[in-house]
């Protein structure tokens, strides 16, 4: 079967202007391509007629039959025009808690009795694994390096 070449270029149908990256297929086989970064591409059909299928994040699917009789095509895009009707975002931030005094201060305003250890005290005790570290923890105690006991909560593998 005789394969023709299809040369083209894709264009922004509202602002004529030529799309970079946008997938170029043969519908039904695995022969692909991209368009650069002046909107050409270039593109094998096998037989005498073949359906070019183009697609990309904020364009409509296009899907164009070519003949072996066109070898150079041009090709608009419609750009999908949704829009969003409401938006949401929530932020929640927490402050760092890797200085000493970012630990002394969250302990002070805590409403439960709790524990923490700064980063800065982990690197000036020089604690090279976590269970070092955890053991300057109050109300933490470590057995055999494996079995961790917090005090009020039980023991835990």
């Amino acid at each position: 079967m005789q394969t023709t070449t299809i040369r083209g270029r894709v264009l922004d149908g509202s602002t004529g202007q030529a799309l970079a990256g946008i997938s170029v297929s043969v519908k039904d086989t695995r022969n692909s391509t991209s368009t650069d970064a002046n909107g050409n591409f270039t593109i094998g059909i096998s037989g005498q007629n073949g359906v070019l299928v183009l697609t990309s994040l904020g364009y409509q699917r296009k899907e164009l039959v070519v003949s072996a009789k066109q070898v150079d095509i041009t090709v608009r895009l419609q750009s999908l025009s949704t829009a969003l009707q409401e938006v949401e975002v929530t932020v929640q931030a927490r402050k760092r808690a890797n200085t000493e005094a970012s630990v002394l201060e969250e302990r002070r305003k805590a409403s439960i009795v709790q524990d923490a250890i700064s980063a800065q005290l982990i690197e000036r005790t020089g604690s090279n694994t976590t269970t070092q570290a955890l053991q300057r923890v109050t109300g933490v105690t470590i057995t055999d390096d494996k079995y961790v006991a917090v005090r009020g909560l039980g023991t835990a593998r």
